[in-house]
């Protein structure tokens, strides 16, 4: 006894409109499929069938009527839960089949159980064994269109019951085989109904229906007849019988429909039919991709990160050798499914298979694919070279203005405005501000040297020796105090001076007498001290020398022209200065002029960028077009993808994981390009700037780590922004169409 039907149609109708004309396509069709039943729907071209056939498997809306698929309603409004039945419960096979390119057999006949979210592992096993089925397994590592026909139908076979469908629609199978490979397939698919599955064959050849139960023919729209094959006698069975029938029932409905006046398929209405294509997919809604375009640019990005580093494993509790279909799907409950899967559930294909899906079509096209990467991260070089030099060469002369140390001291001096004085309770009242590490107390004097008889006018410093230790002088001979009270040093200004000759050694030694002092209502003058010269430092141009401050504390000076604070950190220096100008003391330090250096070098990298970030865009519409080109090339692939039961949100991701794929490894490759061209540039700096003798190498480069960061960031955006129209379109694709018209 039959249960209720798996395929059950009542009155359906379907009707075209072209302009302001009706196209009447499937005229109340009703029609009841069986589970076990192989159906042979048979008609001449133009009849209908495969219109019935999209009907039926919600891939064209109806006009008017009801559908029902293994008990779900064929709606507008269920047609998540229809492709949910197309992935889970049905096999398709076409006429001319149709592949993903960039895969292998193998991965083309498992594609339909990663759409269900099988793990990769297990739906190549299965792919296997449905291969293997199909007599195809030894060419499981070929791609489909390297094969014959007849083999790639048998593969397309494969693929259709990988899944282990409950119904299998064959739409046309042997219109492009031979006879023995006809008759091949057609007894595959009838073996099928052995195991209890439903086939529905659509063909217009009468030598496919050797094997079937029953019998469907549609002519015109309408069913004319529908026979069980086993209420027919043997003298029935014959081809010769079956074509008389057939023909007269087509006679008979032709000269029924022209008594009526039933609008049929004429030339006019199949003239019309590009038109009608035309005018759907122009009409098609826009709603999905507006909803869904915010969750895709937080929740596709995010995911291919993560996905590039880990995929979710799930191990599940075994207790036999085989897999069930629990076994096989990972677990739906997962909380950060959001992470790793386009429609936000793990039962589903997962971001790692699109992404190993769109890698392979990028190798599938690799001199394309070369040009487009290329032309990214050449833009992406460009631009972070430009940046780069400008934070290297401003690093490079901010370390030849200052250490880090200089960067943390404060000069401190009263202003010339009050009558404030500088005395050392005033410095240990201030070292008690938390930020203060220490502070150096100077003395600064105008003062003669004398030496071989000549004497130059000098600034003469009173110093510590934790002063000059912290101040990064550069030393090119000698050293400093080591709290000898008698020593002096010189700069070099001052040496070129007295010692033109270059006579005079460490350990010699000069006269130096004090002058007078800008801090004093009186000049002071002192007699001739010998010092001993312990070192000679790079310094100003105007001739200094340091010694140690008790030297000038014994003329009775017990204030302080100035003083240099040290603080703990870099952030400090502004809000302590803010405290001690609060004082009424005056301030300066080297980040002054760091500041208008820095301010000097952002407005250079804006500009720099901004040059870069044009070549960057040009690149970016170059990939813009591969993606389109791409999507083109592709429509065929797409179609099938969504007949097979991929969702919306899996193809926006698809094409959404390609064009981020392809914008990621620009600013990968560029982000290596620009340190290489940096390389070379810092390399012929330093070859150019090379003295007689030694050669250093000079980096005039720098990338912060944040810069990085930024540059892959904006190349996965890039390839988002790239990505939406190629979205967009393959979204909207018409499965009906795309199939059967290109």
């Amino acid at each position: 006894m039959l249960n209720r039907p798996i395929v059950s149609l009542k009155n359906v109708h379907k009707i075209f409109k072209v302009k302001s004309a009706d196209v009447h396509i499937i005229k109340g069709v009703s029609l009841d499929i069986f589970k076990g039943e192989f159906v042979g729907l048979v008609g001449p071209s133009g009849s209908g069938k495969s219109t019935l056939l999209n009907m039926i498997l919600g891939l064209e809306e109806i006009t008017s009527g009801e559908v029902e698929l293994l008990g779900q309603p064929v709606k507008p409004e269920f047609a998540d839960r229809v492709s949910e039945i197309r992935r889970r419960k049905i096999g398709i096979i076409y006429q001319q089949p149709i592949w993903i390119r960039s895969l292998t057999v193998l991965e083309n006949v498992a594609f339909p159980l990663l759409l269900e979210g099988f793990n990769r592992k297990v739906a190549l096993r299965e792919a296997t064994e449905a291969l293997a089925t199909t007599g195809m397994l030894k060419w499981k590592k070929y791609y489909p269109q390297d094969l014959s026909v007849g083999q790639q139908q048998r593969v397309a076979l494969a693929r259709a019951l990988v899944n282990n469908p409950d119904i299998i629609f064959a739409d046309e199978p042997t219109g492009n085989l031979d006879i023995r490979n006809s008759e091949a397939l057609v007894k595959m698919l009838h073996n099928l109904t052995k195991e209890n599955k439903t086939v529905v064959m659509i063909t217009h050849n009468l030598d496919n229906l050797d094997d079937v139960d029953r019998i469907v023919q549609l002519v015109d729209g309408q069913i004319v007849d529908d026979i069980k094959v086993s209420d027919l006698n043997v003298e029935q069975l014959t081809d010769e019988h079956l074509a008389k029938i057939f023909f007269e029932n087509e006679k008979k409905f032709k000269r029924k429909t022209e008594e009526l006046s039933i609008p049929t398929t004429s030339e006019k209405s199949k003239q019309n039919i590009n038109l009608v294509r035309s005018l759907k997919n122009f009409f098609s809604s826009n709603l999905n991709f507006i909803l869904s375009l915010t969750s895709i640019l937080m929740g596709i990005f995010l995911s291919y990160l993560f996905t590039i580093l880990v995929q979710l494993k799930l191990i599940f509790k075994k207790n036999d050798l085989s897999f069930s279909d629990e076994e096989k799907r990972l677990s739906n409950k997962n909380p950060l499914a959001f992470l790793f899967h386009p429609r936000g559930s793990i039962d589903g294909i997962t971001y790692k298979q699109l992404l190993s899906i769109s890698i392979k079509n990028l190798l599938g096209k690799k001199l394309r694919t070369s040009v487009t990467v290329g032309g990214i991260s050449l833009g992406i070089a460009f631009t972070v070279l430009l940046v780069s030099l400008g934070f290297g060469i401003e690093r490079l002369v901010i370390s030849n203005i200052a250490s880090l140390n200089q960067i943390k001291q404060i000069d401190i001096y009263p202003s010339v405005n009050t009558q404030l004085e500088l005395t050392l309770e005033d410095l240990e009242t201030l070292k008690q501000v938390e930020q203060i590490e220490t502070y150096y107390p100077i003395i600064s004097l105008a003062s003669k040297v004398r030496y071989l008889g000549s004497d130059v006018d000098v600034v003469g410093y009173g110093v510590t020796d934790e002063y000059l230790q912290n101040s990064d002088l550069n030393v090119v001979r000698g050293s400093f105090f080591k709290n000898s009270p008698n020593s002096i040093i010189l700069n070099k200004s001052l040496l070129d001076i007295i010692d033109p000759n270059n006579t005079l050694n460490i350990g010699d030694e000069v006269e130096l007498s004090v002058r007078s002092t800008a801090d004093l209502n009186t000049d002071i003058i002192s007699d001739y001290e010998k010092f001993v010269v312990s070192g000679i430092i790079l310094d100003t141009e105007n001739p200094i020398v340091y010694l140690p401050i008790e030297n000038f504390q014994k003329l009775g000076i017990s204030n302080f022209t100035e003083a240099r604070i040290s603080v703990y950190s870099e952030d400090d220096v502004e809000n302590v200065r803010t405290l001690i100008e609060s004082k009424g003391y005056a301030t300066r330090s080297v980040l002054d002029t760091i500041n208008e250096i820095r301010s000097i070098f952002n407005t250079s990298r804006i500009v720099l960028g901004g040059v870069g970030i044009v070549g960057l865009i040009i690149a970016a519409f170059g990939m813009f077009n591969t993606l389109t080109v791409s999507l083109l090339e592709r429509t065929r692939e797409v179609a099938l993808m969504k007949a097979i039961g991929m969702l919306p949100p899996e193809v926006r991701a698809l094409f959404f994981t390609e064009s981020v794929t392809m914008g990621v490894m620009g600013g990968v490759l560029g982000l290596f390009l620009s340190y290489f061209a940096g390389f070379l540039v810092s390399l012929l700096y330093s070859f150019l700037s090379t003295s007689e003798g030694s050669f250093n190498f000079t980096d005039l480069t720098y990338t912060p780590l944040f810069f990085v960061i930024l540059i892959l960031l904006g190349s996965a955006i890039i390839g988002i922004l790239t990505g939406i129209y190629p979205s967009k379109r393959a979204e909207k694709i018409s499965s009906v169409y795309a199939l059967r018209y290109e």
